[in-house]
């Protein structure tokens, strides 16, 4: 049986592994050069030398060595090779568990890299995926051996896919051969076609797109679309978009090898040729900068000499026109050694030859001019020229401005990177004001002249840059070296791979206003965080989750891709469970954003709210006035007391009602508890007075309200200044649980400023033990198991989806949010602890976020607000007033006539799960028994009448603008 669970992880392992080297090879447009010179560079050296890999062969070795010894004769060494087996054996299954873990993780967060799917990316990984289940079944048996051959076959994965893939090239040459041969037929139907082919080593792609948009203006115009240049893709074009209407089409032409841009000459017929630039770019594969000079040469020797008498070109030349860029010194050479008559079969051809772009100042700019030129050979006038060329977004060839985070203004030269490219950015950079940051990876395939290249861009970066952040680090040293020598300070040039990192240095570095220049393949994950609105009003999204996937409103709400990780990794460091100075850390942290005295920590909100009842000496028979509308955990804690809860009905702001209060005050009320339930500041000045009238200490709930704010409207009360909902009162206590507004799974504060209370509060908390480890273990795996596993196939299956999330709270994988007994009135085991260093580690990682989290929650709250006003939806919160800064950890609406059951079911059938558990009883969860918690029915109407009428929308991080307007969408709609 662990053999066939062997197989079947190593299998899971395997499809991860096909799909990364058919995409690497697609990456690398199946081009056996571009391909070997991958490995030439650091991330491709990893591939071949890693830790992995090391570890593979290491397990490989102990199983040789292991049977060796089982060999021999002598005893102890018989006896020494069972454990010398056992080892690779336990090994192997570690390592194929985590390598399957790692599959299903990568593919449920949308990371997998895998090919773009084509019939012939398709075709391969069928193909190699079915020699991998023959490999399987020849040779599966429950023995050593086949653990041996499978780490075999593994260690040799790259070679096979590989052999795969060449041993089915012929045949893919066969194919593409037949649509060559059919897209020429079809372009020698358009005999009144003109094409104007582009290539060089730079610069092709902006020069192509400028020219369309201004040809536009007057022609027909079809042009190749982006990293569409090779032969097969311009036959496809031509095959499948090429139509009688077009006049004009430009053909952008790629090459690796000496005699491709002839072969695409010979598809597109191209009567005019632009010669953009040349450099080093792909000197790997080409071999010699000879080799690039006469293939980019090819399209200039391609010209024809013209058969057509359209009335387009009757204009023209009779032959072909070849443009050179002027700012390009070997695109000057070749302008002067073409020659102007050329001998053909027919008879002689008279190329026109035009130089361009050789005044302009910056370079770059010469894509424009070049632009220009052909159009006036067109026939186009000046004002036509200017009326397109003002059309075009981008000021720049090759770069896209973007607004950035914080008023950064953002450069993006991501679409591709060459040396010329490179230094020209850097030329047009020098012209804008503000600090200037350049974040740059090493450049590829540039073969014996990468170093060479490299010390230039590093003295331009010298001379221009207050700072530069290299991603890759195959020449790193030598961009550094020169980078200081032309003026930089060694610490403004560093070397960082991870996007959080390199955000982190920019945003401590640069100002609004500041230029941020981006080259080549930077992390697609930084340019988000850097375009990214300050509120992240774009949510999940931004941080690479699909945005289609399904809405929660209280699931693993604030999960992000660093908690993920970070509780991955704390996973296997168990030393850090328990003790550690992070609790501290988090105390600390509390106590300079509220501006209070004293906080202390706890594993929950429950446990920090026990810990305030006993510090106020709270007994038998005393009675805590608390509202109805709130959640039993604010309920149990005072049980466990033997106290009584009495329940106040609530307000319009659906907080603790003051004039309900005032009546239910007994001689036996000991302390109010005041809820700004979902971040919405109760009306505290009215309370406050109240139970200083009765000598009724004040205690907050805020469990929903870290960061909201109140500023009293009387002076009686206090300054007038905004003070946080946390210290409006006596004592206070949060709760970072797993739906709140920072969240660590669980995990709880308690803070006051009031001395003795802190000494009563201490000695609590000193007092307690730290939860189980098992418990501590089942925290940590929530927010993997809920963002990598369960929400994923809710949205392929609700029904699926419930099902595993009730096996894994069976199981006791994961705990539940409220366990049983809490609904009946009893304080759960694992409450009170001390709060354990894991899930300390988590919430500071989740503090730090709390600004942009509260931001993201007031945008959406806005935006429903402004959407569903016009509704029948009554709104219950109606912004922001001048006293108050909400929260909103959700945004409530209440349901007239419609039973909100029938909307909530409709909702979920839309993958939209709004049923967040806070509604149909004045005590949540619905389920809770009442009796229990000593609610009596018709005590608190309003509460009632709300709790049956309410639906809570969510407003948390991972809620973006498409999933909010999802939501709204559904609302207006739902009866339809």
């Amino acid at each position: 049986m662990i053999y066939h669970f062997i197989a079947s992880l190593w299998f899971l392992s395997q499809i991860k592994a096909t799909l990364f080297w058919i995409y690497l090879w697609q990456l690398k447009e199946y081009h056996i050069g571009r391909f070997l010179a991958h490995f030439e560079t650091q991330a491709g050296k990893k591939l071949l030398f890693n830790k992995i890999l090391t570890f593979k062969i290491l397990i490989l070795f102990s199983f040789l060595i292991g049977l060796i010894l089982f060999g021999q004769k002598s005893s102890i060494l018989f006896y020494l090779s069972k454990y010398l087996l056992l080892i690779p054996f336990f090994a192997v299954l570690i390592l194929y568990f985590f390598s399957a873990f790692c599959f299903l993780f990568s593919t449920l967060k949308g990371k997998l890299k895998k090919p773009h799917f084509t019939i012939k990316t398709i075709f391969l990984t069928i193909t190699a995926l079915f020699f991998q289940t023959l490999f399987l079944f020849f040779n599966f048996r429950e023995s050593l051996l086949f653990l041996i051959l499978i780490l075999l076959f593994d260690i040799l994965t790259p070679i096979i896919i590989s052999g795969i893939l060449l041993f089915f090239q012929p045949f893919t040459v066969l194919i593409r051969n037949q649509i060559i041969k059919k897209a020429k037929r079809k372009r020698a139907e358009f005999k009144d076609l003109l094409v104007i082919g582009i290539t060089g080593s730079y610069g092709k792609t902006s020069t192509k797109e400028f020219l369309a948009q201004v040809l536009k203006e007057r022609f027909k115009v079809l042009k190749t679309k982006e990293h569409q240049n090779s032969e097969i893709a311009i036959s496809r074009t031509i095959l499948n978009d090429l139509k009688p209407e077009h006049q004009i089409f430009i053909v952008e032409m790629g090459a690796y090898n000496r005699g491709g841009i002839k072969l695409l000459c010979d598809i597109a017929k191209p009567k005019i040729g632009i010669l953009t630039g040349i450099n080093e770019q792909h000197l790997s594969t080409f071999g010699s900068l000879e080799n690039i000079i006469k293939t980019k040469f090819e399209l200039i020797e391609s010209l024809p000499r013209s058969e057509s008498g359209s009335s387009l070109l009757r204009g023209l030349p009779e032959d072909g026109i070849a443009f050179f860029n002027g700012k390009n010194k070997y695109c000057r050479e070749l302008y002067k050694k073409t020659p102007k008559q050329r001998k053909f079969a027919t008879g002689q051809a008279k190329i026109k030859k035009i130089l361009y772009g050789q005044k302009v100042k910056i370079r770059g700019f010469e894509n424009i001019e070049g632009v220009k030129a052909v159009a006036k050979e067109l026939g186009m006038t000046e004002e036509e020229i200017s009326r397109a060329l003002k059309k075009i977004k981008n000021k720049f060839p090759g770069i896209e401005e973007k607004k950035g985070i914080l008023g950064f203004k953002i450069l993006d030269a991501t679409y591709s990177a060459n040396p010329d490219g490179v230094i020209a950015h850097l030329e047009y950079l020098k012209t804008l004001s503000g600090k200037k940051v350049i974040v740059l990876p090493c450049l590829i395939e540039l073969g014996d002249a990468a170093k060479k290249v490299h010390q230039k861009i590093g003295q331009k970066i010298g001379k221009v840059c207050d700072l530069a952040i290299i991603c890759t680090k195959d020449y790193f040293k030598e961009i550094k070296e020169k980078a200081v020598k032309n003026g930089m300070q060694p610490e403004n040039i560093l070397f960082l791979e991870n996007s959080e990192e390199i955000f982190a240095k920019i945003k401590s570095f640069c100002q609004k206003g500041d230029l941020i220049l981006l080259e080549s393949r930077v992390p697609k994950k930084l340019i988000e965080l850097l375009t990214q609105k300050s509120s992240n009003f774009d949510g999940r999204q931004k941080h690479g989750i699909n945005k289609n996937g399904p809405i929660f409103t209280s699931l693993s709400p604030n999960t992000e891709k660093d908690d993920i990780l970070l509780a991955l990794r704390l996973i296997f460091q168990p030393k850090k469970w328990k003790k550690g100075k992070e609790p501290q850390r988090l105390e600390e942290e509390f106590k300079k954003y509220l501006r209070v005295k004293y906080a202390f920590s706890f594993n929950s909100g429950r446990a920090a709210f026990l810990a305030i009842l006993d510090a106020l000496g709270i007994k038998e028979g005393d009675e805590i006035l608390l509202q109805a509308f709130t959640c039993n955990s604010a309920i149990t804690p005072i049980l466990e007391r033997k106290a009584k809860p009495v329940f106040v009905d609530i307000d319009e702001t659906l907080n603790l009602d003051p004039k309900d209060l005032q009546k239910k005050i007994t001689q036996k009320s000991k302390a109010v508890m005041v809820q700004h339930n979902f971040g919405f500041p109760a009306k505290i000045e009215e309370i406050s007075k109240i139970s200083k009238e009765h000598n009724l200490f004040l205690i907050e709930d805020a469990a929903h309200s870290l960061g909201a704010k109140y500023s009293p409207p009387h002076q009686s009360f206090g300054v007038g200044v905004k003070k946080y909902c946390g210290t409006l009162g006596d004592v206070a206590f949060f709760s970072f649980g797993r739906d709140k507004i920072i969240s660590s799974v669980f995990g709880g504060m308690a803070v006051t400023n009031d001395d003795n209370l802190a000494k009563k509060i201490k000695k609590i908390q000193e007092k307690l033990n730290y939860p189980s480890n098992f418990w501590i273990f089942q925290q940590l795996l929530h927010p993997i198991l809920t963002n990598s596993l369960i929400i994923p196939i809710y949205g392929l299956s609700n029904t699926l989806g419930r099902m595993i999330l009730g096996a894994f709270h069976k199981l006791s994988i994961l705990s539940k949010s409220v366990p049983k007994e809490e609904k009946r009135g009893k304080l759960s085991k694992n409450f009170p602890k001390r709060l354990p260093s894991a899930l300390a580690i988590l919430a500071l990682n989740q503090f730090k976020k709390l600004e942009r989290f509260n931001e993201h929650r007031r945008e959406i709250a806005k935006f429903y607000q402004k959407e569903l006003k016009e509704t029948n939806f009554i709104l219950p919160f109606k912004g922001s007033e001048k006293n108050i800064v909400p929260t909103f950890m959700r945004f409530p609406i209440l349901v007239k006539e419609i039973d909100t059951d029938e909307i909530l079911k409709k909702a979920k059938k839309e993958k939209i799960f709004l049923n967040d558990g806070w509604r149909k009883s004045p005590v949540v969860p619905p389920d809770t028994n009442l009796d229990k918690m000593k609610y009596k029915l018709g005590s608190c109407p309003k509460a009632e009448k709300v709790a049956q009428n309410i639906i809570n929308l969510p407003t948390h991080i991972n809620i973006s603008k498409f999933k909010a307007q999802k939501i709204v969408n559904f609302l207006k709609n739902y009866g339809s």
